[in-house]
């Protein structure tokens, strides 16, 4: 690792015969980025994964953002304790602690935080919400207040109890 690292001076850079970039690898003490053009041009935030081509590509001083998937975290330059798996996943964020899975989980989310998109194509309710709860299209929910909505219909098996505050299925 060398401190001097950078988008155009990576720790290993691959090409094909005619010189045309296929990867570079990127690594700090703390920080991994692997993927044409991952890790931004300064590659100087700290405990950061960066797979994928532009993963994490705009990082400049986040921590702790983890990114497996070709544009994924692309804009997150400053903020920290973000994931996301998958292509384009969360790739327009600039919050903290996001989770995003799936092909393009999030591709809308802009300046949320604290929010988890899970699913294919799954978004925020809009671009800079935070503390949004969204899987599958079938579960949505706020996860400051736990209020949560289930989408569709739902079947019990079993005895079903409520009580004031309280919903148990046996």
């Amino acid at each position: 690792a060398s401190a001097s690292q950078t988008v155009a001076n990576p720790l290993v850079l691959l090409q094909n015969s005619s010189s045309v970039e296929l990867a570079r690898i990127n690594a700090t003490t703390t920080s991994l980025y692997f993927g044409n053009a991952a890790g931004g041009n300064s590659a100087a935030g700290v405990n950061n994964t960066g797979i994928g081509a532009s993963a994490l590509g705009a990082v400049s001083t986040g921590t702790a953002n983890t990114t497996l998937g070709s544009g994924a975290l692309a804009s997150v330059s400053v903020n920290s304790g973000n994931t996301a798996v998958g292509y384009q996943a969360g790739t327009l964020s600039t919050g903290s602690n996001n989770l995003f899975l799936g092909y393009q989980a999030g591709a809308n989310a802009t300046t949320g935080s604290n929010n988890i998109i899970i699913g294919a194509g799954i978004n925020a309710s809009s671009a800079g919400v935070s503390n949004e709860l969204r899987i599958g299209g079938v579960l949505q929910g706020d996860t400051s207040t736990l209020a949560a909505q289930f989408n569709g219909s739902l079947g019990v098996l079993s005895n079903l109890t409520v009580d004031t505050n309280t919903l148990q299925v046996d």
